[in-house]
């Protein structure tokens, strides 16, 4: 007969987080690059647009300082989604890594079950295999077995289990 081996009623995620981290880091890299490029342009930019401003009127003048406004907000805004994705890429890679570790537990705990079921039914077989007389452990008195002198009543029954008298009665 061949024996089943038993398992646990669930199953563990058995895939493996796909996730590109080395991919991830370099995106953050450039990223990081990009906002320190714009960063580093600021204070350059800013003595520029003074010095036109300076130099700059009339009509074009004004046309200067709309474009620049314009220009200075969507650059702060461009180093802010920067910063935006640079956290969330780093954060999907923490995400990645603790359900990576999470399936791991998990495919131990598993195997684990597993093992903890074939110890149970490896000793159910061992008590399956033991000769009846083994399993019960019943002491049964003949039917016609006198009290002892001082004790009322009568003896034990044929059924009465009195396994544990002699346990009972030791002085630990």
């Amino acid at each position: 007969m061949v024996a089943m081996i038993q398992t646990p009623p669930w199953q563990p995620n058995w895939d493996d987080v796909r996730y590109d981290v080395q991919g991830a880091e370099m995106a953050i890299a450039e990223c990081r690059a990009c906002r320190i490029v714009l960063e580093d342009r600021e204070p350059a930019l800013r003595v520029a647009r003074a010095a036109a401003r300076q130099e700059w009127r009339g009509e074009k003048r004004a046309e200067f300082e709309r474009t620049e406004s314009q220009l200075v907000s969507r650059t702060h805004a461009l180093i802010e989604d920067l910063w935006s994705i640079e956290r969330r890429i780093v954060g999907d890679i923490d995400d990645a890594l603790i359900e990576q570790a999470r399936r791991v537990q998990q495919r131990q705990r598993w195997y684990a079950e597993v093992e903890e079921l074939q110890r149970r039914a490896a000793a159910n077989e061992l008590i399956r295999a033991l000769p009846d007389p083994y399993l019960r452990v019943v002491v049964v008195a003949p039917p016609n077995v006198e009290p002892e002198p001082g004790v009322s009543g009568p003896g034990p029954t044929p059924t009465e289990d009195r396994s544990n008298d002699y346990a009972d009665s030791m002085p630990y």
